[in-house]
């Protein structure tokens, strides 16, 4: 129905008697309508709202002049035991400009300022309310004076509160100076003392009677319009959505018919105007406000209630939480949110973890010689065992540090120190995952002052001024001794195990480490910060120190650094002395000829240099990129570097070839229809197919992937890398072929639901070009037809939508055989980042920043799920459609999509983070290092709410009144 405008051309009618000056002006008969919706649904339900103050609606009036001059409703409340009654007169205008220019506005403050009450019988109360359409910062302004007006006992001391300086923004000032010439003008009109005193005294008054109502029933936002969806459920005669709905649109009908008959409605009216729509089990919901409290839905809701407060305790105090949630279960009600709450607050996820290799860059590696394997280790504590041929043979995960860890293997590469935080060092035996011991150590310098030997002796510097020496035995590490050395930037043990070099300020000192402990050399090197390297032959020290007279920061710059190599059995013997342009790391050949070093260079790579040390002549050099962070010689033929965030690059001296193991970040996943195994495109290496077996994992060869996507028929993995989509078989690894029409970058792909189709999204990242949705026949790599339109898209299990977006705010839903645009509907974003069909395609989910809206394709209706206190990230729904869960920040919340409740939330990590849900026979969160969380949820909500979980803490009276939870009674005291 469309609105009238309050401005008729032509003759007009004369207003007729009794019907407000607003009805056809100023709010629209929409919004009026939707207004009183909501005050005819608290008066159904008994629910209560702000500026009724704690009363329940009892009577709602229409169009009541001229008894009330503001009249378009007047609801009367009361508590429930009848006392304190309110009357409340609500004026419903659109967008109020609140300016003194503003002659509507004018007029309507001076009806309220009539309607204003002088004196009341006691304990009665009268207040008035203007009604916006949704948020406007004008009526922001005046509800904040409102709020302001009722805390102040005079008009003086409001005044001077608001025209303190700096106390409140210009904006809320100029509001009230506004509000007072509109209270003067309209004062003057009835010859009313228009006076500055008598003016700011009206004002007052006014504002500290008015409230601000802005409820967003109207679109562009029809919020509160969904959630009384949410709130109608219960009385509804099937508790459905649906019925939801049809009782809604049944009190906006009534409305529409009250309001020209200037009705003034009771419960029994509305029960009986609209009874073919309610629930008429009596044993559900009771009708009258005396029993309700009593009533089992009230009891199932109020121990949702309890639920939410749980969930939103989880963090903050969890075993509060979990009481909470105990206690909704048992002394209220099982209801399924309750259940799932707490089932959400004891679970605990099971994980398990996709071999992908490092997920961090390798700190440390390990040859085993006698099965031709390289071993490394990162920060995290994942330990990688590689065949020769680059593919994993293995994966172990110790516990480390997520970011900035390190960790140091022993040179047989059994065991593992760990930087488990940045104070304390963990100890490890690697094979059967045996954890040994753990220490606290200074936090400078990571493990850099930490070496191993080849006897499985260790030293390090746990403590600032001094190093401690362990050796491992079969009851585990025994300590042989502690070097009164100061700070060390450095210690290095030498092959045989038997002298360690410390660096330290003053020097390079060399120990002879037996029954005792002896310097037997000290080296003149002036430096703070030195790397340290023996040869394997044991005869010679490398030391690498940043130039002299160099900064720090110039060394970092610049890689200005000097090395020096001293003959030990010489007496400390210079014989070699270079000047490099060079990173604090190096190693020798295994022969001992050669030195290897990551020269600084002024390209976007640096060069890994291999240099001969009797003649310093640079035998070999290769480019290498600039975060290298590592480097190993465990080989004749195998110079191995590790760089921050890659796995392992080999140069086979042999071939001069570079390879590099698989392994990095997970960027984007796509699980097998059986959810056997991944699809997954990583950082720069490659995408792969990956099982939780070590030896399933296929390398998909001939091109790369930024994002891909498993076929539902589990034959083909597409993979988009700029404009070009690769088809690859996911057994084999083979590639099929290739799809590509143009030159914009592929955002986005959605297959179809039986795999013979497959669209996709490209886009132009700076906006220039409009962005085109091509459906490709997979079979015969042809075109079907193109789209005008963006990702992200979501395919329709049913095969007869296709949703994607248009302009970036506006969700549209396509015809993918004809290419038809079937419904569309627009955003408050910049960007829609993800879409999702729940799996009977009735709704559609659209993560939008901190809320997500599920459309309901049958009726239109979009309800909101809103809680979250940091954006969406992930989104998915269960298989039975019943749920949709939501990742966001450190939560994994699933939601009722029906009601827009919060049933459970699950706790995540924040790092590794979520790359991607997944929700088959369980409910998967899989994070970018691979590891891969899943819950069960309960079968029977019935049953599990009878099972014996934890009890939680007893709680007080006080927090049992706060949680709206059962008082609990004393025990009797035994004689």
């Amino acid at each position: 129905m469309s609105e009238t405008s309050g401005v008729a051309g032509g003759l007009a009618d004369p207003e007729p008697r009794g019907v407000s000056p607003y009805a056809t002006g100023g709010g629209g008969v929409t919004l009026e309508r939707r207004v009183a919706v909501m005050y005819l649904m608290r008066l159904l339900t008994g629910a209560t709202a702000v500026e009724l103050r704690g009363r329940r609606v009892e009577r709602l009036a229409f169009q009541q002049a001229p008894a009330h001059r503001v009249d378009d409703l007047v609801i009367r409340a009361a508590r429930d035991d009848g006392s304190t009654p309110l009357t409340l007169s609500v004026a419903v205008r659109r967008a109020p400009a609140f300016t003194t220019s503003d002659r509507d506005t004018e007029k309507l403050l001076g009806d309220l300022i009539a309607d204003v009450p002088e004196s009341l019988p006691d304990g009665a109360e009268r207040r008035l309310a203007i009604c916006v359409a949704g948020p406007q910062v004008a009526a922001q302004e005046v509800g904040k004076l409102a709020a302001l007006a009722r805390n102040q006992a005079g008009a003086d001391g409001f005044f001077m509160q608001i025209r303190t300086r700096g106390k409140f923004s210009r904006a809320v000032q100029g509001r009230l100076a506004h509000l007072v010439n509109l209270v003067t003008a309209s004062l003057s009109a009835v010859g009313a003392d228009t006076s500055p005193g008598g003016a700011e005294a009206a004002t007052w008054q006014l504002l500290r009677h008015l409230d601000i109502l802005m409820p967003r029933v109207e679109v562009p936002d029809e919020t509160d319009w969904s959630e009384l969806l949410n709130q109608l459920r219960p009385w509804a005669r099937e508790q459905t959505l649906a019925a939801a709905a049809a009782l809604r649109d049944r009190l906006e009908a009534l409305a529409a018919s009250y309001a020209p008959a200037a009705a003034d409605v009771d419960l029994a009216m509305v029960r009986r105007d609209a009874h073919e729509l309610l629930d008429p089990d009596g044993s559900r919901v009771t009708w009258h406000r005396g029993e309700r409290l009593n009533s089992r839905e009230d009891q199932f809701g109020r121990a949702d209630r309890a639920a939410g407060w749980a969930q939103q305790l989880r963090d903050r105090d969890p075993e509060l939480a979990v009481a909470v949630a105990v206690a909704a279960v048992r002394e209220l009600a099982p209801s399924p949110c309750a259940v799932l709450t707490l089932w959400g607050l004891t679970t605990a996820a099971q994980l398990r973890r996709l071999p992908i290799g490092h997920a961090a860059g390798p700190t440390s590696l390990a040859y085993l010689p006698d099965l031709d394997q390289l071993r490394t280790i990162d920060g995290s504590g994942t330990v990688c065992t590689w065949k020769s041929s680059g593919a994993l043979a293995s994966v172990t995960y110790l516990p480390g540090q997520d970011v900035g860890g390190c960790a140091l293997l022993s040179p047989d590469g059994q065991y593992a120190i760990i930087a488990e935080t940045r104070d304390q060092v963990a100890l490890w035996r690697i094979p059967d995952e045996v954890f040994l011991g753990r220490r606290p150590r200074t936090p400078m310098n990571g493990l850099a002052p930490f070496s191993w030997a080849a006897n499985g002796t260790v030293a390090g510097q746990f403590d600032y001024r001094t190093v401690d020496i362990y050796r491992l035995g079969s009851d585990g590490p025994n300590h042989v001794a502690t070097l009164d050395v100061g700070f060390v930037s450095r210690t290095a043990w030498s092959p045989d195990g038997r002298h360690l070099a410390v660096a330290a300020d003053d020097g390079v000192i060399l120990f002879a480490v037996d029954t005792t402990i002896e310097t037997v050399l000290k080296l003149p090197v002036a430096s703070k910060s030195a790397t340290l390297a023996w040869s394997p032959d044991g005869r010679r020290l490398a030391v690498l120190t940043p130039a002299r007279g160099t900064s720090a920061i110039s060394v970092h710059l610049t890689g200005k650094r000097s090395l020096r190599v001293y003959d030990v059995t010489a007496g400390g013997a210079v014989v070699t002395a270079w000047k490099l342009a060079a990173a604090d790391m190096l190693v020798w050949s295994p022969n001992a000829a050669m030195i290897a070093y990551l020269a600084k260079g002024d390209d976007k790579d640096d060069r890994l240099v291999l240099r001969d040390v009797d003649t310093g002549e640079v035998v070999r050099r290769r480019r290498q990129p600039l975060d290298a962070q590592a480097v190993w010689w465990p080989k004749d033929d195998q110079v191995v570097t590790a760089t921050s965030i890659h796995g392992p690059r080999v140069w086979d001296l042999a071939k001069d070839k570079s390879r590099q193991f698989s392994a990095g970040r997970i960027g984007n996943v796509s699980w097998a229809p059986n959810h056997d195994r991944a699809a997954i495109s990583t950082v720069d290496a490659g995408p792969r197919v990956v099982g939780f077996d070590p030896t399933h994992t296929v390398r998909l060869r001939g091109g790369d992937a930024r994002t891909v996507q498993w076929s539902p028929a589990g034959n083909i993995v597409a993979g988009a890398d700029g404009p070009v989509i690769a088809l690859w078989n996911p057994s084999t690894g083979k590639r099929l072929g290739v799809l590509t029409d143009g030159q914009l970058p592929i955002g986005a792909l959605a297959w179809s639901p039986d795999g013979s189709q497959l669209a996709a999204a490209s886009h132009d990242f700076f906006g220039v070009q409009p962005g085109l949705i091509t459906v490709w026949d997979v079979t015969t790599r042809r075109s079907l037809r193109t789209i005008d339109g963006a990702g992200p898209l979501a395919w329709a299990p049913d095969d007869h939508s296709l949703a994607g977006t248009t302009d970036g705010t506006a969700v549209t839903i396509w015809n993918p055989r004809t290419g038809q645009v079937i419904d569309e509907w627009r955003t408050d974003q910049d960007r829609v980042k993800s879409l999702h069909w729940s799996p009977d395609s009735t709704r559609l989910a659209v993560p939008i920043d901190h809320r997500m809206e599920i459309r309901h394709q049958d009726s239109g209706t979009i309800l909101r799920c809103v809680g979250h206190t940091d954006p969406i990230d992930n989104t998915c729904w269960s298989p039975d459609s019943r749920y949709v869960a939501t990742a966001a920040g450190s939560g994994l919340t699933i939601w009722d999509p029906e009601q827009g409740k919060p049933m459970a939330v699950l706790s995540l990590p924040r790092s590794p983070f979520l790359v991607g849900l997944h929700w088959a026979a369980e409910l998967s969160a899989t994070l970018h290092d691979g590891s891969v969380l899943t819950w069960q949820l309960p079968a029977d909500l019935w049953s599990a709410s009878s099972e014996d979980e934890a009890p939680g803490r007893q709680l007080s009276n006080d927090e049992r009144q706060r949680y709206g939870l059962p008082r609990q009674r004393p025990s009797p005291t035994t004689p």
